[in-house]
């Protein structure tokens, strides 16, 4: 996250399995959002994926809620700030 202001960390979630982190931004990029999995690899911890929305605009809050499962193979994330009433 470059926005030193996009709240990266407002949520964050853990797989069961400890390897996995999931990391909301949701004020990133006005208030747009980001979120973030990262893995446990040997140790070092790295970053898998990043993911902005894949609609929407300013104000969605795109990773104000995160959720993992418990080996990190599927994930969720909270865009409350979506008024275009899709899933």
């Amino acid at each position: 996250v470059t926005a030193a202001n996009a709240n990266f960390g407002f949520a964050v979630a853990m797989s069961r399995d400890g390897r996995n982190v999931m990391v909301g931004a949701p004020a990133y990029g006005m208030s747009r959002g980001q979120a973030f999995l990262f893995r446990d690899v040997a140790g070092m911890w790295q970053e898998v994926w990043r993911r902005e929305p894949p609609f929407g605009g300013a104000g969605d809050r795109f990773g104000h809620s995160v959720a993992v499962n418990e080996d990190g193979t599927r994930v969720a994330i909270g865009m409350p700030g979506d008024d275009a009433a899709r899933g």
